[in-house]
């Protein structure tokens, strides 16, 4: 069997040990500053550099939020350190979607055929990732997010539960859309979008 270090021991952590025994993988550690002592069984480290051997294991990003998200995936590349795709038994990937590496897809989300999901993003309950839609990377698609057609998605973005990005919709890196919106137009770089239809907002983070 082999081991896998999750990076993040809060809930999106535990979720994703579930999913990894799941996936025929042993959690050999989790690693998180704000944590110590061990979770639901597992030892806890404060950096990656701390695991005895650490390059012998393969690793996920299981943070929410996406500026630690990205801090983590970040320092997993410095490192060269291999990622694991962690998959619910329940997820509906079709045949031909093209997924890279490090990604979480959890229950009832659906992957169309043609869609293309880049490295280390989430991509949550009853999520779906329709024909020829491009996700980028370090990418946070909440529960219930409808990303249409076409749809191309950049990096570090987060999206709220529940939003919607209708077909050919084109969206920048690391930007917000709240949660429930209707995103009927491009959202660029570094904004925040709410409501239906999605305007931009004042962006306090």
């Amino acid at each position: 069997m082999s081991s896998i270090v999750i990076l993040g021991a809060g809930q999106q952590g535990r979720i994703c040990k579930r999913i990894a025994l799941e996936n025929g993988l042993e959690v050999h550690a989790f690693v998180d500053d704000n944590e110590a002592g061990e979770v639901e069984g597992i030892g806890v480290f404060r950096k990656i550099e701390d695991i005895p051997d650490y390059r012998k294991y393969k690793y996920h990003v299981a943070i929410g939020e996406i500026p630690p998200r990205k801090k983590f995936c970040d320092e997993v590349k410095r490192l060269g350190l291999e990622t694991v795709n962690l998959i619910d038994s329940k997820a509906v990937i079709e045949e031909g979607a093209k997924l890279g590496n490090g990604n979480f897809i959890q229950k009832f989300a659906i992957i169309y055929a043609s869609a293309e999901v880049g490295d280390n993003n989430i991509i949550n309950c009853k999520a779906v990732c329709a024909t020829d839609s491009k996700i980028g990377n370090n990418n946070n698609i909440s529960m219930g997010c409808n990303v249409c057609g076409g749809v191309e998605i950049g990096d570090d973005n987060y999206i709220g539960c529940n939003a919607s990005l209708v077909s050919g919709v084109k969206v920048g890196s690391n930007s917000i859309i709240g949660a429930g919106s209707v995103v009927l137009k491009d959202v660029g770089d570094n904004v925040f979008v709410a409501g239906a239809p999605a305007v931009k907002k004042e962006r306090n983070h």
